[in-house]
């Protein structure tokens, strides 16, 4: 799979309205990427960080941001990377330390001047616009000072290090950007500070259900291979199917039992994400939605992990090997665990929010 031929296709167009108004739904945008990662999970993983922002940023722009992004996606293929991760979990206004926030943007006489580090860019050689999380120096109202800003790539200033040399979803050249002095107009201000981390709590949750849909495609991958396998392939020195030893079986149904259970996971969230959605511009924070969210992404990602383990276990020594599919998927679904926020982080939300007392609203809470 090529990111050329997604974009030929259109594929990157897929969660903006079409021509009727109407948006893909969540269960359809699911299912388009668990397909794609099927048959690339690097390049699925990347195409749905700019599907998953557009969508959210079409609830945050204004008319004339919408016309002026959105025409360029259409008419020249430009692509959006996702937020960064502003990692703020249980930060109070007293306890942040401002010292140590990645970008920072100083007020000018006409918008902002930013300097600082953009890490992991997906798909970063084919991205124009980068949606940024940046502390405004200086600011003194409610809040911890975070806006939301859209840097173009090609502005002066910006710099690509091509620093991307993973084992796991090698693919998606997450690269490193740096900022040294660039200019952002007024018009490139989605968010201002103090309001960005509260309104963008949609794009923390389409987030989740991007990764969540790439792993599920993984492990759905990984049953096909096995299953197939196991009806196909025959036993040296006996004359039945691996399939018909009760061990294979015992270990396809523990998978099939996680890979049906992910996707119940997959379709709740869903359907909470439909009910968010329809509410319409006013978003509030949703604490079940929240929740649906994180469990979802906990439970998929660990579920797609086991399950490929498992496949390896059943396939033998030969899934070992680099042309095998499975040791492929093996090393990229290694990667789901990494996504932010990672377990420890959300078993402590979780049970903070079920207490009531969760300190800071914000987009990952």
């Amino acid at each position: 799979m090529r990111v050329e031929t997604l974009i030929e296709q259109g594929i990157h167009l897929t969660t903006l309205p079409d021509q009727d108004g109407k948006i893909i739904s969540p269960l359809e945008y699911c299912q388009l990427i668990s397909q794609l990662a099927e048959e690339s999970p690097s390049i699925a993983l990347s195409i749905s960080m700019h599907l998953y922002t557009i969508w959210g940023l079409q609830y945050l722009m204004n008319e004339e941001q919408k016309q002026k992004y959105f025409e360029k996606v259409k008419k020249e293929n430009l692509l959006f990377s996702s937020l960064n991760e502003p990692g703020l979990y249980f930060v109070t206004e007293q306890r942040f330390n401002k010292e140590e926030y990645p970008i920072v943007a100083d007020k000018s006489s006409n918008g902002f001047i930013v300097n600082g580090i953009k890490k992991y860019v997906s798909l970063e050689p084919y991205v124009r616009y980068l949606p940024l999380y940046c502390l405004v120096q200086g600011y003194q109202g409610p809040g911890l000072g975070i806006a939301l800003i859209i840097v173009d790539k090609q502005a002066p200033g910006v710099t690509v290090h091509s620093d991307w040399t993973t084992i796991s979803m090698k693919d998606t050249y997450s690269n490193t950007i740096s900022l040294d002095g660039v200019k952002v107009e007024p018009d490139q201000v989605i968010c201002n500070p103090g309001e960005a981390l509260e309104k963008t709590e949609l794009l923390g949750y389409l987030f989740r259900l991007s990764i969540s849909s790439v792993y599920y495609g993984i492990a759905k991958k990984a049953v096909d291979i096995v299953t197939e396998n196991s009806k196909n392939k025959k036993v040296p020195h006996t004359n039945s199917k691996l399939g018909s030893f009760p061990g294979v079986q015992f270990s396809l149904s523990e998978m099939l039992i996680l890979q049906e259970t992910a996707y119940s996971q997959i379709r709740f969230l869903c359907e909470l994400l439909n009910e968010y959605l329809n509410v319409g511009a006013s978003f509030s924070n949703n604490t079940r939605l929240n929740a649906s969210s994180l469990i979802t992404k906990e439970y998929v990602t660990k579920s797609a992990e086991e399950i490929v383990n498992k496949a390896m276990k059943i396939a033998g020594v030969g899934s070992l090997y680099e042309e095998n599919i499975l040791s492929g998927l093996y090393q990229d679904v290694k990667a789901g665990r990494f996504h932010p926020p990672q377990t420890d982080v959300i078993l402590e939300i979780l049970a903070k929010q079920r207490l009531g007392i969760i300190s800071l609203r914000s987009r990952w809470l």
